[in-house]
């Protein structure tokens, strides 16, 4: 489960924010696929989308093992 990246800031526009979080990802990504090449990723991260498809093309795992997770989180 990948929830790196930072939180949005007041002020911080969402192209800041992606990239920002874009290269936490790569970074992260990068290190639990040396560490675990067969692992399943689950993506909470922001801006979701943009998230799940940077650690897609980054674990270069099959597409049903990279999951973007979204919703209110907060609830349970």
């Amino acid at each position: 489960v990948i929830t790196a990246g930072i939180p949005r800031k007041p002020g911080m526009s969402r192209d800041d924010l992606l990239n920002t979080n874009h290269k936490i990802m790569k970074d992260v990504v990068g290190k639990a696929i040396q560490h675990s090449p067969k692992c399943i990723l689950i993506v909470v991260s922001n801006p979701l989308d943009a998230m799940a498809q940077t650690a897609y093309k980054m674990a270069g795992l099959p597409r049903e093992r990279v999951i973007g997770m979204a919703g209110v989180l907060d609830s349970a």
